[in-house]
């Protein structure tokens, strides 16, 4: 948002908004007020989140933005519930969903605020360890055959192809269209395991892998060695082991805590679910 129109809007809501004294304007931690309801430079800190940007200007725009978020939020709330929609049974549902998913985002934070960080000598042994992602790391030329709304059993039934064209026929046997394209895969943005298990393979072959709502099947035409090392490769190994012990460590404790209260659920008997292991609480973001 421009800058000179924010100040013409915070200017308007200072005047309108303030009945005690219409000449005041927020100061100090109040970065604007509605009608008497205040907002925070820790609100807005919020809104914000980490910066991932080191421009003081850039900053600054992602600050005004931000603050005209929570003021479009705070004017759209009221008039909602001017018009008494916070006091609909829906309401009262819609507002719990909105406080258990933010309470389990704050339990989770705390969660992952405990995890441990890797210590240098596992940093240092895990870019041993993979050297496809580091010493040797790979940059992969690829074709790309890239099918949607793939059935699994035709994914599991690529798994002992070793040809594009194979594939591709079992693609039209199924009568599936397929895309074609090449991409770069650079082995730091996937899991290291991954990376080595492709940088194995034998010219020619072909390896599967997810896209947004099918897959791809990628076979390596060309390989480049960029190396990454010292204090780099310290940093992205490090990250990497937080992240994997994060998800798994935070995994398990939010799995922990819904086995133990399942055992205090009591189903109505037409909603009583079959038999079956409960399926595991996943870390999100």
């Amino acid at each position: 948002m421009n800058p000179y129109r924010l100040a013409l809007v915070l200017t308007l809501i200072s005047l309108t908004g303030c009945v005690k004294d219409e000449s005041s304007a927020p100061t100090g931690q109040v970065v604007a007020s509605i009608g008497g309801d205040e907002i925070t430079l820790t609100e807005l800190q919020l809104e914000v989140g980490p910066m991932t940007t080191t421009d003081p200007a850039t900053q600054k725009q992602i600050q005004f933005q931000a603050l005209q978020n929570l003021l479009n939020r705070h004017l759209l709330a009221a008039a909602a519930s001017a018009d008494k929609l916070d006091q609909t049974p829906l309401a009262a549902m819609v507002k719990r969903k909105a406080e258990q998913l933010a309470l389990v985002e704050l339990l989770q934070q705390k969660l992952r605020s405990s995890v441990p960080r890797p210590s240098r000598e596992e940093a240092e042994q895990y870019i041993a360890s993979h050297p496809a992602s580091f010493a040797q790391r790979r940059i992969f030329l690829v074709d790309q055959a890239v099918a949607t709304n793939v059935p699994v059993a035709v994914v599991r039934a690529m798994e002992p192809l070793t040809t594009m064209e194979q594939i591709e026929a079992l693609l039209a046997q199924n009568k599936i269209q397929a895309n074609h394209t090449v991409g770069v895969i650079d082995a730091l943005a996937i899991d290291a395991v991954a990376a080595d298990k492709i940088a194995a393979l034998a010219p020619g072959a072909v390896f599967v892998s997810p896209s947004a709502d099918g897959v791809r099947i990628n076979r390596v035409r060309e390989t480049q060695i960029q190396p990454v090392t010292g204090d780099d490769a310290i940093r992205i190994a490090t990250e990497a082991l937080l992240s994997r012990r994060t998800n798994a460590q935070v995994g398990q404790q939010l799995e922990a805590i819904v086995k133990a209260g399942m055992a205090k659920v009591k189903y109505n008997a037409a909603f009583t679910p079959p038999a079956a292991k409960p399926a595991k609480a996943q870390p999100t973001g």
